[in-house]
Formats: C-alpha cells, sequence, structure tokens
C-alpha cells in the first residue's frame, strides 16, 4: 500500500498542499510535492539508495540540486558544479 501524507495550507480548497508520497514495496522514491491549484510540482524526492535532488527527479549524486544536475556532492563529499 502507497503512503501519502498531506498537509493542508489555509484558504481555498487545494491551495498550499504539500504532499509526501512513497510506494508499497520500499524501492520508490520519497516525493515532495507542492500542490497549488491542481497542478502538482515536485520539489525534492529521496531515491531508496540515499540519493537526493532537489529540483531533480532523477539524482546522479548523493545530493544533486537543479534539474540536469546543476550542481553534486557525492559520497566523499566533493563537489561539482556543472
Amino acid at each position: 500500500m502507497a503512503m501519502i501524507i498531506e498537509l493542508l495550507g489555509t484558504g481555498t480548497a487545494d491551495a498550499g498542499v504539500l504532499e509526501i508520497a512513497t510506494g508499497d514495496n520500499g524501492n520508490e522514491p520519497i516525493t515532495f510535492i507542492q500542490r497549488n491549484g491542481g497542478v502538482n510540482n515536485e520539489r525534492m524526492r529521496v531515491h531508496s539508495n540515499g540519493y537526493i535532488g532537489i529540483g531533480d527527479s532523477t539524482p546522479a549524486a548523493l545530493l544533486t540540486v537543479g534539474n540536469g544536475d546543476l550542481f553534486q556532492v557525492d559520497t566523499s563529499g566533493h563537489l561539482y558544479p556543472r
């Protein structure tokens, strides 16, 4: 069974909702989605291998920031800006 937690903002329906979700077999990522006016915008994900993507749904390193892997930190702590 998938797990979804929604934190609701104040004001109109479906405005400012933060959704934290994952799948049901332990291999799916944990995703952090901001929903506003019915539009889902993924902001961050944590993959089962521990890689974290902020603004990147396919992180290539321990920490990846920006779509297209603009900034990365590997498991040794080395920084790799593009």
